[in-house]
């Protein structure tokens, strides 16, 4: 009974549009670490040359994080996906979002 759903699954092939977001997200995952690597050099640069205090170090090790948290939910992602969970693996490819977002807003809320 397993392989008539299968068969069924492969023939409606509805993960199309699942595999196009996955797809679409980590692009713009590997474009958002162009502007990543200004920044971090920047925040980086901002700490050696004055003092730091904890939060400051906190910020930039996190700045640092950045890279592996896209690698850990692309590779993840996609695991889900291969394993037929489309929900769980849209949810995680976005998670990267939140990064750029929160550098986004400390951008805004500090001018």
């Amino acid at each position: 009974m397993s392989t008539e759903s299968k068969d069924i699954r492969m023939k409606t092939n509805p993960h199309r549009p699942v595999m196009a977001w996955l797809v679409i997200s980590q692009l713009l995952a590997v474009g958002s670490l162009i502007p990543w690597m200004a920044y971090a050099y920047l925040s980086f640069w901002a700490i050696r040359t004055g003092g730091s205090s904890t939060w400051e170090v906190i910020f930039v090790s996190v700045t640092f994080a950045y890279p592996i948290v896209v690698i850990v939910c692309a590779i993840l992602s996609w695991l889900l996906y291969r394993a037929h969970k489309d929900r769980q693996a849209l949810i995680v490819t976005s998670l990267f979002f939140i990064g750029p977002l929160f550098y986004l807003m400390t951008i805004y809320l500090s001018t």
